[in-house]
């Protein structure tokens, strides 16, 4: 979605209509040193949600948390991501899911391992059903 945003389309174009915004990354850093995951909200805006929260947990349970959130939550309030910032103006909450570490054989292996109830955990997270 970020090129699409690059190119005024993307963030730009979704419906208002959505309640919120989730995009799911891996992170990359230091091999095998580097590990977990977080969630990445808008510092300025309604972020500390229970949605966002509970995203953090499901990544916790099952990869674990990058260090630097360890005392947030799980939750990094950030200001300088195109998609979150196109998104915050236009009043649509948005979150970034990093799951992880792709740099990292032990997270991916969690990922993997575990893809379906990690899904399963967003889905309910997000929506607030039980699946």
């Amino acid at each position: 979605m970020y090129q699409d945003s690059q190119r005024m389309q993307g963030a730009y174009t979704i419906s208002s209509s959505f309640s919120s915004v989730s995009e799911f990354h891996l992170d990359s850093g230091v091999i095998r040193v580097s590990t977990g995951g977080h969630v990445i909200a808008h510092r300025n805006g309604n972020s500390l949600t229970a949605q966002n929260y509970a995203i953090a947990n499901v990544i916790r349970n099952y990869v674990g948390l990058w260090g630097s959130v360890q005392n947030t939550g799980g939750i990094n309030l950030r200001a300088d991501l195109l998609n979150m910032n196109v998104l915050q103006s236009r009043g649509i909450p948005y979150r970034l899911a990093e799951l992880g570490f792709i740099t990292n054989t032990n997270d991916v292996a969690n990922i993997r391992n575990n893809i379906d109830m990690i899904a399963k955990g967003i889905v309910e997270s997000v929506t607030g059903e039980k699946l």
